[in-house]
């Protein structure tokens, strides 16, 4: 069921980073597909480049807001930092609790 989800996700933001090609560049699908293959190779630089690509995809092609096209391109940076919120907000209640 997890793989399934993130084929969906990749599948989003792929025509996000396409709508982002076609926002910055006016490209066609074919030429879009060569750089998708070409930044993949690229190891992190390419998906670096696809995540800026997706996001400015979904903000300026899309209308959408900039926190959920950052949703879309880095959901593990933005679980991550909520979760790293949440512990934070955890360990202050039991040092607060700690403290009487």
């Amino acid at each position: 069921m997890v793989v399934l989800l993130y084929i969906v996700l990749w599948i989003a933001q792929a025509i996000a980073a396409f709508e982002g090609f076609e926002v910055w560049w006016d490209l066609n699908s074919f030429l879009s597909v060569v750089i998708l293959v070409v930044a993949l190779f690229l190891g992190p630089i390419g998906g670096l480049f696809l995540a800026i690509a997706g996001f400015v995809g979904a903000t300026e092609g899309w209308d959408w807001e900039w926190w959920q096209a950052l949703l879309l391109v880095a959901p593990g940076l933005v679980l991550g930092l909520l979760m790293a919120a949440g512990g934070g907000f955890f360990a202050l209640i039991e040092a607060l609790r700690g403290r009487r």
